[in-house]
């Protein structure tokens, strides 16, 4: 298995589901469709449930593999034009590593900023925050709870 194939953690026909390559938080998955649609409107209905599936089993698979609070799900198609989704996990870790960063403990989170504050304070091959499993220990509860 070469490492693009490491980070593969479900596929089928139409989906793939992936650690992100570009940040080093474990359980930072990337869902991709395999078709050219750009939009969920372009969606026939059946990719359409097998989307919402597949978003709901691995939110569930993240929640229960790094016990994060939260998990964002979001989708901005602006680089990469085709339709994917960013799952990213917020661990009380994260957090606090966000807090003593930013200086914001005690205000609301703001979980757009927290998301990129971490994607460029944890790029890929470097530390993960406090308390966190590694991206192979990550992957592979993933693996086994996914299926």
């Amino acid at each position: 298995m070469n490492s693009a194939d490491s980070q593969v953690l479900y596929q089928d026909d139409v989906f793939t589901l992936t650690q992100a390559d570009f940040c080093g938080i474990p359980g930072y998955l990337i869902v991709r469709l395999r078709t050219a649609s750009q939009s969920l409107g372009d969606l026939p209905p059946h990719h359409a449930a097998r989307l919402g599936e597949l978003l709901t089993s691995a939110v569930t698979a993240i929640e229960k593999a790094l016990a994060a609070d939260r998990v964002y799900c979001l989708s901005f198609c602006e680089i990469d034009r085709r339709l994917h989704f960013h799952l990213f996990p917020r661990t009380t870790g994260l957090l606090e590593a966000y807090f003593e960063a930013t200086g914001t403990e005690g205000q609301p989170i703001n979980g757009p900023l927290l998301f990129e504050w971490a994607r460029d304070a944890y790029p890929a091959g470097g530390a993960v925050p406090p308390g966190s499993p590694s991206l192979q220990e990550v992957g592979d509860r993933l693996r086994s709870l996914l299926g």
